[in-house]
């Protein structure tokens, strides 16, 4: 078992929030699959205090469900096993509030487990908790953020059906110009920033600064870097899933399609990643600006397995979309110091920030 992910919230957890908001009667059990949709069950106080003292029964198949929900029957994990149930448990530290939901909603994340207490191996989180437990043997700790691009736009489709940038409030024009670091873009949607900011404090989300990107209504914002990557994923999961929420709730629709328009730039998800040792010192950290050699050596076998890693950074035909030369997204596994243009970036900044910008995924990844 994971060291990392096979940790699973406690009762006392859940009794502690419901005394603090007893009025919190409809909650969202929330698992996420491969495709980074969230799926699960809306529960009630009481029933989310049995899944804290011994997990909620959920059919398997969950688990290899594609993009639009439909059981992938070829993984064997349907019909061969009779869709067998197995065990959700609750993540430490994401039953919260759902400010979206109204008065009394919040929600919790959950890992896949076997009957027998095994981690689920087709879990996403347990994949990457074993990867942690690997660095963890070696005394190293790998410290992550997230940015996430995402699109705001119109609800309401064009007349030939196709999307269009959100308009701003005040008016009743589409977007055209880029605007790229634009501050006006921001004002345009200042009810939605600040209902966003709003709500990640009340989910605890270290959410920071925000840009306007290089489209009309493209934009991205940033979770501050954090020495547990386990939890910096279920920032962004939590992020990902509040960033719709409020986009609805304000009468917009948020998208982290990486390519919802073939004429403008794609939607990425930039993973920053450094190495701590066990004194919490960075090891990639250098006057160099190239880093040290642990820096290079990371280097070389992210670009060593990029390729076979493009099933999860590229998962849907879209994906493939946003790839394209001059577009900001890499089109080559490549590195460079202070380039935007390549996939494995080392941003310029002070030796003890010295770190990795992965920028293959996209923001559907």
């Amino acid at each position: 078992m994971s060291k990392s992910s096979g940790v699973i919230a406690d009762r006392s957890e859940a009794e502690a929030f419901f005394k603090a908001n007893p009025d919190v009667d409809s909650i969202e059990m929330i698992y996420t699959d491969f495709g980074g949709v969230p799926r699960g069950k809306r529960l009630r106080q009481h029933e989310v205090m049995a899944v804290y003292d011994s997990g909620r029964m959920f059919p398997g198949s969950i688990t290899v469900v594609d993009i639009t929900g439909q059981d992938t029957v070829e993984t064997g994990l349907v019909w061969e096993d009779g869709d067998a149930d197995r065990s959700m448990k609750p993540i430490p530290g994401t039953l919260v509030r759902t400010p979206w939901g109204g008065d009394n909603a919040a929600q919790f994340l959950v890992d896949f487990y076997e009957l027998d207490g095994t981690p689920h191996d087709l879990d996403p989180r347990h994949v990457l908790g074993g990867v942690i437990d690997r660095f963890t043997a070696d005394g190293l700790t790998p410290v992550l953020a997230v940015e996430l691009e995402f699109y705001l736009v119109d609800p309401r489709r064009a007349r030939d059906g196709s999307l269009r940038p959100a308009r701003p409030g005040y008016s009743r024009d589409t977007p055209r110009n880029v605007e790229v670091y634009g501050l006006r873009e921001l004002d345009d949607f200042r009810p939605f920033f600040d209902a966003l900011y709003a709500a990640t404090d009340v989910q605890d989300l270290p959410l920071e600064s925000a840009i306007s990107e290089f489209a009309p209504g493209q934009f991205e914002l940033t979770l501050r870097h954090k020495p547990d990557a386990l939890r910096a994923c279920d920032d962004a999961i939590m992020y990902k899933r509040l960033v719709k929420a409020i986009a609805q709730s304000q009468g917009l629709e948020a998208t982290f399609m990486a390519k919802p328009f073939a004429e403008q730039a794609g939607s990425g998800m930039h993973i920053h990643v450094s190495v701590d040792d066990t004194n919490g010192k960075n090891i990639f950290a250098s006057d160099d600006p190239e880093g040290t050699p642990a820096l290079r050596h990371a280097i070389g076998g992210m670009i060593g397995s990029v390729g076979d890693g493009f099933a999860i950074f590229a998962p849907h035909a879209n994906s493939y979309r946003r790839f394209k030369a001059n577009s900001y997204a890499p089109v080559a596994p490549t590195w460079g110091v202070n380039n935007r243009t390549v996939s494995f970036r080392i941003p310029a900044g002070p030796p003890p920030s010295r770190h990795v910008e992965h920028r293959a995924c996209g923001a559907d990844a």
